[in-house]
């Protein structure tokens, strides 16, 4: 999706709706319209860089229990991550088997 393609009250409508929520922060819905659909567009409106982001996110955001996670499949998501070429999915994963190592 282009800027071009967007209504402005679509955008003030997806900020107004993203700050009730908390799901994206302030700093990046003071963004112009243009950076806050190109980092939209790129996955980047998390701001996730780290595992200890994704943890927080996870617990947070999602309120996934990391002994959870102990449950998912850590190869499956790492193929995925690979195919996909997922920074997101490979950090994951490794949150994943971190949990497996922890349950054991």
């Amino acid at each position: 999706v282009a800027l071009d393609d967007l209504d402005s009250r679509a955008l003030a409508y997806f900020r107004r709706r993203a700050a009730q929520s908390k799901r994206l922060s302030p700093d990046l819905l003071n963004e112009s319209d243009a950076a806050l659909i190109d980092k939209l567009h790129e996955g980047r409106g998390l701001g996730l860089r780290s595992r200890a982001e994704l943890r927080e996110y996870l617990s947070e955001d999602l309120r996934i229990d990391f002994e959870d996670l102990g449950r998912l499949d850590a190869k499956l998501i790492n193929e995925i991550a690979i195919r996909a070429k997922s920074r997101l999915a490979r950090l994951l994963a490794k949150e994943v088997l971190a949990a497996h190592r922890k349950a054991e």
